[in-house]
């Protein structure tokens, strides 16, 4: 078997080429493309469904903000939480509804702003 000279394989690998090409190995390769695992199509994971409830980090996460964002939109009533044997959580169709606020055209929702010299 030649071997480019620029290509460096060990000795393991030069064997295996070698049985390959002599036919006393069989190698089969499967390529399988978007095709979903059964297991994981029976049953959704966390991944594929967001839960009614969210953390306040995961409010955050979902609305692709910080979490200080989050809590400067909550003190000022855009967004109301509930809390939940002693956690905050953020019902996601609350989120929905901040959301679908700021995409009527002449409607304002409370916006954090930034303070003179960028401190809170």
């Amino acid at each position: 078997m030649s071997v480019e000279p620029s290509l460096e394989l060990s000795p393991a690998a030069v064997a295996l080429f070698e049985h390959l090409q002599a036919g006393r190995l069989r190698l089969e390769i499967r390529l399988v493309l978007d095709q979903p695992d059964p297991a994981s199509a029976a049953s959704p994971t966390a991944a594929a469904v967001t839960p009614d409830l969210l953390t306040h980090n995961e409010a955050a996460d979902y609305l692709r903000i910080g979490r200080s964002t989050l809590y400067d939109l909550r003190r000022k009533g855009a967004i109301r939480v509930s809390h939940l044997g002693g956690r905050v959580v953020v019902q996601r169709e609350e989120l929905d509804r901040y959301v679908a606020g700021c995409r009527e055209p002449g409607r304002t929702l409370p916006l954090p702003l930034p303070l003179a010299g960028g401190r809170r």
